[in-house]
């Protein structure tokens, strides 16, 4: 059940970051990446499960989340608008953006937003799109989740690496 919530959670994330994106005026092609990520609970950083999203060069993307065995658990398949990525500019004039740092060498724009009684905060980055380089998600009496990018690598992405095997699409 808690597993399910974190899922649910994250995909709202994914989701949420999708509008603030959407919300972006200009926008250009990057190049594409491979992103690795940590996803724990605040409480139990040791249950920490890892993620890998890739995005290919025509903004197709697959995110893998890894069992403690190594092997894929699920496959998500998420879905971004064409056209590129929002621009610097667009960040800027965003008036949920409450401040920029540094992630993996790249400057991010904090987003901050209450979304039905969660705070959430996502960093964003020119480079990466509408693909958050860290997610805080506070809520009321539950634990903080937190997804954090911890190896980004800019590299040609196939189409058959963001191919989802269908028995692990859920």
């Amino acid at each position: 059940m808690k597993t399910n919530r974190a899922i649910l959670a994250a995909a709202l994330v994914f989701v949420v970051g999708g509008i603030i994106y959407l919300q972006s005026a200009q926008r250009h092609f990057n190049k594409p990446f491979v992103v690795m990520f940590s996803h724990y609970r605040e409480r139990t950083p040791e249950k920490s499960e890892t993620m890998i999203q890739l995005v290919n060069s025509r903004g197709k993307s697959l995110i893998r989340r890894i069992g403690p065995d190594g092997r894929d658990v699920q496959h998500l398949v998420p879905a971004y608008p064409p056209g590129g990525w929002a621009d610097r500019a667009a960040y800027l004039r965003s008036t949920h953006v409450i401040r920029t740092e540094q992630i993996l060498g790249l400057t991010a724009y904090v987003f901050r937003e209450d979304v039905g009684g969660q705070v959430l905060e996502e960093w964003f980055a020119p480079e990466t799109g509408p693909v958050p380089l860290k997610t805080i998600i506070e809520t009321v009496g539950a634990d903080t989740i937190i997804i954090e990018a911890f190896n980004i690598e800019f590299r040609e992405v196939s189409d058959h690496e963001v191919e989802p095997q269908p028995s692990l699409v859920r």
